[in-house]
């Protein structure tokens, strides 16, 4: 082949096969038969059409498998296909397969960083979002505060208001936090400040704010991810 393809109907019956027949030893030993760019278009085909198919059980079967193979050619793709059979409903956080997953990424760090960098925007639900850095050994949750940060939305800046309570001693920090949420310039990311802004008392703080809430109403929005979005939705 003289340049890349997305596509290669031998290569893709065969890499078909294997996973059918979930004969993993098989599967990567022809990988490393191929060349470099059948080795690619291998990727393409299963980040745009196997990945994309297989059911639940055999998704994850393959996943540990290519991950295990070669984490750096084939995580991302692989957490792609995760990302929209999530979306579809047919895969979540809670398959079995994903436990198996997730204690293989913990090995190392920079799978880690991925896995939480590609899966957490697309998340809906706060305990999901707990649950994820649960699986990847980031309990501490000062650990996922930067994380949180990079995937700013309604279900991680509520998450991001219970983290900062184990910080909330460096001021400084929670200012930092404050006025790098305030950069992305939308209303929203106002509101989130200036929640962070009454919750901690920062009043060195200097915006534009609109939100005036008693010290009763900020409690509530804390605990109750219904009462924020509320708050810093109609706002």
């Amino acid at each position: 082949m003289g340049k890349d393809s997305h596509f290669n109907s031998v290569l893709f019956n065969k890499l078909t096969f294997l996973v059918e027949q979930k004969d993993y030893d098989a599967l990567t030993a022809f990988l490393n038969s191929l060349s470099n760019s059948q080795f690619r278009t291998a990727g393409y085909i299963f980040g745009e059409r196997i990945g994309l198919s297989v059911q639940s059980s055999s998704f994850w079967q393959l996943f540990v498998c290519l991950v295990r193979y070669n984490s750096k050619a084939f995580l991302v793709t692989m957490l792609k296909c995760f990302v929209q059979g999530m979306e579809q409903g047919s895969l979540s956080l809670y398959d079995d397969g994903f436990k198996e997953a997730a204690m293989l990424l913990r090995a190392s760090q920079i799978d880690r960083q991925k896995t939480v960098q590609t899966i957490l925007p697309a998340l809906r639900q706060v305990n999901e979002v707990h649950f994820l850095f649960t699986m990847l050994g980031y309990d501490e949750m000062s650990s996922r505060i930067p994380f949180l940060l990079k995937s700013f939305n309604k279900v991680t800046s509520f998450v991001l208001l219970q983290a900062l309570h184990y910080v909330e001693q460096d001021r400084a920090f929670l200012i930092k936090v404050a006025y790098y949420i305030m950069s992305r310039g939308d209303s929203f990311s106002f509101n989130v400040a200036s929640l962070i802004k009454s919750i901690y008392g920062l009043d060195e703080l200097k915006g534009t704010f609109s939100l005036r809430l008693q010290p009763f109403e900020l409690s509530r929005i804390e605990k109750s991810y219904e009462a924020f979005c509320g708050v810093v939705d109609f706002h």
